[in-house]
């Protein structure tokens, strides 16, 4: 019983010797020597898989998929997240510098590109009832940096039966993280007010406050960002 276990054992093993070296990577900076999983004649789940560069770590239809380690023939190394082969989410890249140390840029990737220490430049997180609509989107035309909010009402500028409808104002900003140096405004448009928040120190979450509502935002990568914040009111 001993020797056909055994036996049992060994077939598996020479199986899967087989079945890794006919398991295609699809990577071809990768493709050579491959060892690990194996589905449908490509690569799948762990494996360490070796060509011009290498990597070790969690494969899906032949390509670098989930966690794992890629080693460029350089030195370089990133140790993180990947997608069909691409850097995809968190995960750490390590650069070697001519004098042999390790120089490190953490943070997210999208599609092979490094997009900074935060996923997502800027989160909504919070925003009260009578708060309409909240528009917020990159303003790469300002610099220096800075954050402007537009605000307005669905009616403000127009007549009704008690004259023209007020445009709603930004009464306070409650700074939660970071922190801005200076505020201006300009408050002689027809339909809306606007502010602007220059000298700010990123990470940035503020609550911008227009009488009992409220908006909370963060604005996580460095840069000039333009909201529109539009109440019922």
């Amino acid at each position: 019983m001993q020797q056909l276990i055994g036996l049992i054992c060994l077939l598996g093993i020479f199986s899967g010797s087989i079945k890794a070296q006919n398991c295609k990577v699809l990577m071809p900076s990768i493709a050579g020597t491959y060892e690990g999983g194996c589905e449908k004649d490509k690569a799948n789940g762990r494996g360490k898989s070796s060509g011009t560069d290498s990597y070790d770590g969690n494969f899906k239809n032949g390509y670098p998929d989930g966690l794992g380690r890629y080693t460029w023939s350089n030195g370089n190394f990133y140790v993180g997240n990947f997608k069909s082969g691409k850097r995809q989410g968190e995960g750490t890249m390590h650069y070697k510098t001519a004098a042999k140390t390790d120089s490190a840029v953490a943070g997210f990737f999208n599609k092979d590109q490094y997009i900074g220490q935060f996923e997502y430049p800027y989160v909504i997180k919070s925003k009260s009832f009578a708060i309409k609509t909240v528009n917020v989107s990159p303003d790469s035309k300002q610099t220096p940096t800075q954050i402007t909010i537009e605000l307005s009402s669905v009616g403000s500028g127009t007549e009704d039966v008690k004259g023209t409808v007020p445009k709603p104002t930004l009464t306070a900003i409650e700074v939660l993280k970071g922190n801005y140096q200076l505020r201006t405004e300009m408050t002689n448009m027809d339909k809306k007010n606007v502010y602007y928040l220059t000298n700010i120190k990123f990470p940035f979450t503020a609550s911008f406050k227009i009488g009992d509502e409220e908006v909370v935002i963060d604005f996580n990568n460095t840069g000039s960002y333009k909201v529109e914040l539009v109440t019922n009111q």
